[in-house]
């Protein structure tokens, strides 16, 4: 029942990669990555999994959340958000066992690994900081950014580490050569 979660990343990556003028060889996963971002959709299933387990454990006995869950329908959104679930590697009965703060933890923590492992993934691009065996972890904004006070500074350096520095030899196909 949730929308094409791709769709509201669109915005979330334009806006970083305008403001430091990054061409679009960077992937998305890279500026993630690097600008320390999380995606719009790990936080829209983070907040749908809180939402949905407070009907679980919030509910008391004969009140309306309680009688719907005990009901037979199961409509699409509950159906998608087992399958969420069960696409992450956790089951209903294991919640169950949990309390609300910890059954929100856990599925916090594997939905943000899961994440890093994918947008790790995906930027093993050349343009990307991992090209050079620069370390970047999802989430965790890295310490230049705060460092470099001046923002052409900080900009120049996160060219050079996505291997997106414009360089005489790339510019000179669009240009006349500089005279050495």
């Amino acid at each position: 029942l949730l929308p094409d979660l791709m769709d509201i990343e669109k915005p979330q990556a334009s806006f970083p990669r305008c403001l430091l003028g990054l061409p679009r060889c960077v992937a998305n996963a890279s500026l993630y990555l690097e600008a320390g971002a999380i995606p719009l959709s790990l936080k829209v299933w983070s907040l749908s999994f809180k939402f949905w387990l407070r009907w679980f454990f919030c509910s008391t006995d004969g009140s309306l959340t309680h009688l719907l869950l005990m009901d037979s329908f199961e409509g699409s959104w509950f159906e998608s958000m087992v399958y969420r679930l069960k696409s992450i590697g956790l089951s209903i009965s294991l919640l169950e066992n949990l309390d609300l703060n910890g059954a929100l933890t856990l599925i916090k923590q594997r939905l943000l690994d899961i994440e890093s492992q994918l947008m790790l993934t995906k930027a093993r691009t050349i343009c990307s900081p991992l090209h050079f065996g620069l370390s970047i972890h999802l989430g965790c904004i890295p310490s230049y950014c705060s460092l470099l006070i001046d923002a052409k500074h900080r900009c120049a350096l996160m060219l050079a580490r996505c291997n997106a520095l414009p360089i005489a030899s790339t510019k000179g196909r669009y240009s006349v050569f500089p005279d050495i």
